[in-house]
């Protein structure tokens, strides 16, 4: 399985290519999730105490040498890893950008929480 790997920072020119057992680390080859082509936005591992993290872009494909593909726009903030660590992406190619891939239940579920809140503030906060 061959991974492309770049910083989720505007402007980098820093690209990571190579077999997912030699690019990335132990947890992250292990999830069953990267095994399928495809984008994700991964947060990175703590290497060592108080460091911040990074969000990098990788993505897998199964072949030879089909981690050739040129690196997009960076996926726009904001988003939520929600203690999983890895977002799955979808290639807009209109924009030539990776956008964070979202089900209708997903989007609906996002509505009804800023709903909440915001019905939070106004009633109990009075904001």
């Amino acid at each position: 399985m061959c991974v492309t790997l770049f910083p989720n920072l505007p402007g980098s020119t820093f690209v990571v290519r190579g077999c997912l057992e030699s690019v990335l680390r132990h947890a992250y080859r292990e999830d069953t999730q990267l095994h399928s082509d495809g984008c994700y936005l991964l947060r990175s591992l703590p290497m060592f105490p108080n460091t911040v993290p990074m969000d990098y872009v990788v993505c897998t494909c199964h072949g030879d040498y089909c981690n050739n593909i040129d690196m997009p726009n960076v996926v726009e903030k904001p988003y939520s890893f929600a203690g999983s660590g890895i977002l799955k992406l979808a290639y807009s190619d209109d924009e030539r950008s990776l956008q964070i891939a979202t089900s209708v239940c997903s989007r609906e579920a996002l509505w009804a929480t800023s709903l909440i809140i915001s019905i939070y503030s106004v009633c109990f906060l009075g904001l």
